[in-house]
């Protein structure tokens, strides 16, 4: 079954005209959503033929060549980032 794109990031456009107080407001509040989101999407389930550039503790992945985190890898597997040991474990089961 093949999947969609789904949502990969959001970017803050320009607000209309507002009093300046509440313009600091909304770009804080549109700014923490669109980490929000990154930091969701970083945590999904994905296919990968490199490492992400920061992954977050738990970042599960697909590995797949030529990306083979693991020591003696040699097919496609699925993994996790292990921030406390900077490293990338096979996912249980």
């Amino acid at each position: 079954m093949a999947q969609s794109a789904g949502v990969k990031a959001y970017t803050v456009s320009p607000l209309p005209s507002l009093a300046s107080s509440d313009r600091d407001y909304m770009n804080r509040e549109l700014g923490n959503i669109a980490a929000s989101i990154r930091a969701l999407n970083m945590l999904c389930p994905q296919a990968a033929s490199k490492a992400p550039v920061a992954p977050l503790d738990g970042t599960p992945r697909l590995s797949r060549a030529p990306w083979r985190p693991l020591e003696g890898q040699t097919e496609d597997q699925w993994v996790y980032y292990d921030a406390a040991s900077s490293s990338w474990k096979p996912f249980p089961g």
